[in-house]
Order: C-alpha cells, then sequence, then structure tokens
C-alpha cells in the first residue's frame, strides 16, 4: 500500500510536467513518421492509477496541405510496458480525423496533405510488423471523424460521423464500426478476429455487416 500510494503521489506530481517536452515529443515524432509534426498543445493529467496524455490540435504534413488531428489521447500501460519491456499502450483515442482520399490520373489513390513514398525510400512495413504494432494498443478508437472520397472525373462522396473501435487482447481482436452515408443512412459493422502477428495469413474472422437499402449504384462506378 504504501508503494502505491508513492506511485499515484508522484504520477500526480510528474505528468504535468510533460508539457514542458512538447518540442522534443514533436521531433521524435517527427522523426517516425519521417514528416513534419506540428502539435498545438500538450497536457498531461493522472487518471485513476495511470497517465493521461492530451494533444490538440495535431497537423502531419506539409503546411497549408497537412492532415489536421482534433484530439488525441493517450493512456499508457505502465505495468504492461515495464513487464514486456516494451512501450504498451492501454487506450488511444483520436478525435476528429478529416480524411481526404482522391484519386490521381493513373488511377492510384493518394491521402491528401501526406507525402508520397518515392521509390528510393525505405520499404513499407510488412503485414506482420503492422499487426505487431497494433498488438501493443489494447484499445485503439477513432470517433467523431469524416471521409471524403474524390474518384477522378466524378463528384466528390463524404462518409461522416465515423466511429471505429478496435479491442485486442492477446490473439484476439475485435473491430466495431459506424458510419453514415450519403444519403443519410448508417453503415455499420462488426469484425472478430483471431490471428498471429507471424502467420497472419492464417487468421480466422467472422464479420456482421449491416447495410441499409441505399442506392450503391451511385458510388460504386
Amino acid at each position: 500500500l504504501v508503494l502505491l500510494a508513492l506511485y499515484v503521489s508522484l504520477g500526480r506530481e510528474l505528468t504535468p510536467l510533460v508539457a514542458e517536452y512538447q518540442g522534443e515529443i514533436e521531433a521524435q515524432v517527427e522523426q517516425a513518421l519521417g514528416m513534419p509534426v506540428r502539435i498545438g498543445r500538450l497536457t498531461g493529467r493522472w487518471q485513476q492509477f495511470a497517465p493521461e496524455l492530451l494533444v490538440d490540435d495535431v497537423a502531419l504534413g506539409e503546411q497549408g496541405n497537412a492532415l489536421h488531428l482534433q484530439q488525441v489521447r493517450v493512456i499508457p500501460d505502465v505495468l504492461g510496458s515495464l513487464l514486456a519491456r516494451q512501450v504498451k499502450i492501454a487506450d488511444l483515442q483520436v478525435d476528429g480525423l478529416r480524411l481526404n482520399l482522391q484519386q490521381a490520373d493513373d488511377g492510384q489513390w493518394r491521402l491528401a496533405g501526406l507525402p508520397v513514398r518515392a521509390a528510393s525510400d525505405a520499404p513499407a512495413a510488412s503485414p506482420s510488423q503492422v499487426l505487431a504494432g497494433l498488438q501493443r494498443i489494447s484499445w485503439l478508437s477513432l470517433i467523431n471523424s469524416q471521409i471524403t472520397l474524390q474518384p477522378l472525373g466524378q463528384a466528390p462522396l463524404s462518409l461522416t460521423y465515423v466511429n471505429l473501435s478496435l479491442r485486442s487482447i492477446g490473439s484476439r481482436q475485435r473491430l466495431d464500426g459506424r458510419l453514415v452515408l450519403p444519403d443519410g443512412q448508417p453503415l455499420s459493422w462488426r469484425v472478430r478476429t483471431r490471428l498471429d502477428a507471424d502467420e497472419w495469413a492464417k487468421a480466422e474472422a467472422e464479420l456482421y455487416l449491416s447495410a441499409p437499402m441505399s442506392d450503391w449504384s451511385r458510388w460504386l462506378p
């Protein structure tokens, strides 16, 4: 009990000091992502038995054509990180993401605001590396977001009120999602998977999809 009280007391005293390291955190994230990163405000507070970091007004990419995030909320898994000897996240929440997918003249889709990888760049991460990274996040959620699709030579389509929640427990994952189609009808789904990052091709998945009676031919040329 004494050690637990000391841990909580130190956490409450030290967590607010994270705001003083905003510049260093920006530089580290920029180096890891390989693109400019700007943080409007970084704050830290203590919640129950873990620190909570709030990152407001995040911009990824070149100024004037950047990808903006309204807020990112991070709760580290302190005990899990110490036991695994690597950084683990208990809860990662992204609020207010706006994605704009554009189709170029060559038919390829690109995310507006992010730099295009050149052929000379380092190879992209393999599926096993991506899955291993996601499994270090116990709960990943995306709320109050919007996705705009701009097909070549056609009017843009907007998917609004996009909400996603990915829960990972060991080799089991559950993805719940919901969004509103351009005609105002809701689309929701639930995916349960069982996979290992090293043998992702042998994954098992179960999908439930609730689709409205919409005119899909208008959106799927």
